[in-house]
């Protein structure tokens, strides 16, 4: 429960499970490019599916996470210690809230959207594997959705090594899935509620 953002944490033994489920869960699909982010965690999990999948790595400091500035490495607790109710007025209003030494969002989705065009530029077919973080996820469903940054961010799960999967074309974007987490078991989460449609 510690904000993270650029801090370059690693996989805890869940996450490095996690990991390991995700790479077996992706082995038969022919990725024709591997992308991560530079950050620990990301590119540890990305590593993990590209030793199986037997791709080469291209790491994107254009996928880290949006940088949070002082508020990196404190528990949300302490974030409402030392900034009167920071995490607490966070949670309603992401956007709004202005973070010491933070990357400020709009120059985080104008990095982000910058990042994913050069990926589509550099891939003429197939499929592409991008391993990166939830902020960067929510930033992008926000502009293919059309929707706003915070309610996405807030209001959407996306989960340690769930999957998303997106149809880009010239035209349009579709969304097949969002926070797929088959690979995983009831151990691997960390919520309780889980709903079902079949």
């Amino acid at each position: 429960n510690r904000i993270q953002g650029h801090s370059d944490s690693g996989l805890t033994p869940r996450g490095l499970r996690q990991a390991d489920k995700l790479a077996r869960h992706l082995q038969n699909i022919p990725f024709s490019k591997l992308y991560c982010s530079d950050l620990g965690r990301a590119n540890k999990t990305a590593l993990t599916i590209a030793k199986l999948i037997k791709k080469r790595l291209v790491k994107h400091i254009g996928l880290r996470e949006i940088m949070l500035g002082e508020w990196e490495g404190l528990s949300t607790q302490e974030v409402d210690e030392r900034y009167d109710q920071g995490y607490q007025q966070w949670i309603k209003s992401p956007s709004r809230m202005l973070i010491p030494k933070a990357e400020k969002v709009s120059n985080f989705h104008k990095r982000v959207r910058a990042c994913l065009k050069e990926i589509m530029q550099n891939t003429s077919t197939g499929p592409i594997l991008v391993v990166t973080h939830g902020g960067v996820i929510a930033s992008l469903l926000a502009e293919w959705l059309k929707a706003d940054f915070d309610t996405v961010l807030l209001n959407l799960r996306v989960d340690n090594t769930s999957v998303t999967i997106v149809e880009k074309n010239s035209s349009r974007v579709k969304i097949h899935t969002l926070n797929d987490v088959r690979h995983l078991d009831a151990s691997d989460m960390n919520h309780k509620n889980i709903f079902t449609n079949r």
